[in-house]
């Protein structure tokens, strides 16, 4: 629906680029449910907030913005110096292809999709040619043979969570029809679709970008019990 009709989306990007980092972030008002029995809802608001932020930060601030369909988000995302993509839709791969529609009817050729609840992410890790086009060195291309165009056009970029069940980054090409599987299992269900689309894969492990926050061992894991 949203390729023949963008009234559902309210945008207010102003670079022109050929790529985009998407941040999205669940309303607050359900962020982080299963962390329900450790966390009031307002202990669950400041970390999903704190945890966006920071993610937010590590990423190049011309090149990102924050996607919700939430009018609350998307003010914090403002006073945070950050463009939002805001898409009435009912959960997150729905807003995500009302947001991908857009911007590709803008002209944009890929987005990378970066979790927000990546807590211990570090600044050595966050170089945005890493997440753009650098290449898993035990993949059979290398970095020099593939050019930057022909890497946003064809190739998929995955980063599985530590159980390699859940994708915390996902970089795709827009103009190949990338479908979105986010939920239990998305990793494979996101290889597959690449395969499927003969789509060039690059799958990155080893790095913070899979520490993703999702259950209440986690708080302990990370350091984040501070949020009483």
């Amino acid at each position: 629906m949203f390729r023949q009709d963008f009234s559902r989306v309210r945008c207010d990007i102003k670079t022109e680029a050929d790529h985009l980092f998407l941040v999205p972030v669940k309303s607050l008002t359900s962020a982080k449910s299963r962390l329900a029995a450790d966390l009031d809802d307002q202990s669950r608001r400041k970390l999903v907030l704190e945890m966006a932020a920071k993610v937010l930060k590590c990423l190049p601030r011309e090149r990102v913005a924050l996607v919700c369909n939430d009018l609350e988000l998307r003010d914090w995302s403002h006073d945070q110096g950050y463009p939002a993509i805001l898409v009435e839709a009912g959960n997150l791969n729905s807003t995500l292809y009302g947001a991908s529609y857009y911007l590709e009817n803008l002209g944009y050729l890929s987005l990378t999709v970066v979790h927000a609840d990546l807590p211990n992410i570090t600044g050595e890790a966050l170089r945005p040619e890493w997440l753009v086009c650098e290449l898993d060195p035990e993949n059979p291309y290398s970095r020099s043979n593939v050019e930057r165009v022909d890497f946003l056009n064809n190739y998929v970029c995955l980063v599985p969570d530590r159980l390699e069940d859940g994708t915390t980054v996902l970089q795709f090409p827009l103009n190949r029809g990338f479908r979105f599987h986010y939920g239990p299992g998305s990793f494979a269900k996101h290889l597959a679709e690449a395969e499927s689309l003969d789509l060039g894969t690059f799958v990155v492990r080893g790095t913070s970008w899979s520490n993703d926050l999702d259950l209440p061992k986690d708080l302990d894991d990370f350091g984040m019990r501070k949020h009483p």
